[in-house]
């Protein structure tokens, strides 16, 4: 990824008018963090420039989400900005948890989600934080434990899906949460290869259960403290090939036609194409692109036209655009828009 920091899509209203904007950003420690030394290579300076590199076995740096919330009058103008903090440690409420891979928020802005590892890639886990579950940053410790008594002790993470593996996990871009439908269970679709050793696409649905842990006791969360229940996970994809999720290649949900578009190597590995399938009744898998060739495609957000960048040995690189029609024929064989 290359952004630390995530608005909500949806603003809070406010008695008056106003509303509440929220930014989810991450931060850095690198305190700990090993400093290397690295030596000029231009001979006449003898310079050297000092990094800060966690090696292996040495201290990564440390990471932590904060939330920054912006309220807005009713005539627009900035009211107030409020930067705040977890009411734990992220430590505390993710233990052995290095890496934040990925980051967002649901589209209602009712959570943040994030996406996150261990550090030998073997755990992953997405999970939910709920807007509450910041407080204002405070430096006097007597006002940050009023702070912290504050907020309820059913305030916790939601750990909607985690998965693991004793080889190694394959980060992607391929995360897409449907809107609630009820006010206790999530669905969403997400891309696994730890159960087939191929990457495919899965609709889950998970039971948002409030967690047994109380702050107010005292004790730390055990590790599966805010681990959901996975009521389903229904695959939509299978085969010995892949969907491909890295390097701008992504999906793209129609949730009017319940059609999922996606990139893999289904008919070739050494071919890249567009299918659709349904994710409601999966069944046959639609390859919407022509054969001999490899694509790269991008889906718009209506689901109604296509760009396709595509080539082979004997011929360079073609862009075209074309309508969708969902999974009645391949786009190869209509006239092109473009």
């Amino acid at each position: 990824r290359y952004t630390g920091y995530w608005w909500c899509p949806a603003a809070e209203p406010t008695v008056g008018g106003g509303k509440i904007l929220r930014i989810l950003y991450e931060e850095n420690d690198e305190s700990e963090v090993e400093v290397i030394h690295v030596t000029s290579p231009m001979l006449e300076t003898r310079r050297t420039d000092s990094f800060r590199y966690p090696k292996t076995g040495t201290a990564n740096p440390k990471v932590t989400f904060k939330l920054s919330e912006i309220t807005l009058g009713s005539d627009g103008r900035i009211l107030s900005a409020v930067d705040k903090e977890l009411v734990q440690a992220f430590e505390i409420l993710f233990d052995g948890v290095e890496y934040i891979a990925r980051a967002g928020w649901t589209r209602e802005g009712k959570y943040a989600w994030a996406i996150l590892l261990d550090r030998s890639q073997t755990r992953l886990q997405i999970a939910f934080l709920p807007p509450a579950l910041f407080i204002p940053m405070e430096d006097d410790a007597m006002e940050r434990q009023k702070l912290i008594d504050a907020v309820p002790d059913s305030v916790n993470p939601l750990v909607i899906y985690e998965e693991t593996t004793d080889i190694w996990i394959n980060i992607h871009d391929i995360f897409h949460v449907f809107p609630q439908t009820q006010e206790d269970v999530v669905e969403f679709i997400f891309a696994s290869e730890c159960k087939t050793g191929f990457r495919h696409l899965y609709r889950i649905s998970t039971v948002l259960k409030e967690s047994k842990y109380r702050r107010s006791s005292g004790r730390l969360p055990a590790p599966n403290d805010f681990l959901c229940h996975v009521k389903e996970e229904l695959p939509l994809t299978s085969g010995e090939w892949e969907v491909l999720g890295r390097h701008s290649s992504d999906i793209r949900v129609d949730e009017v036609n319940k059609l999922v578009y996606f990139e893999g190597t289904k008919d070739s590995p050494l071919e890249h194409h567009l299918y659709v399938v349904s994710y409601e009744n999966p069944g046959e898998i639609q390859r919407l692109t022509e054969s001999g060739f490899s694509h790269a495609c991008s889906v718009s957000q209506d689901c109604d036209m296509v760009i396709c960048k595509f080539s082979n040995q004997k011929c360079p690189h073609q862009v075209s655009l074309y309508k969708l029609t969902g999974l009645e024929e391949g786009i190869a064989q209509r006239a092109k828009e473009f």
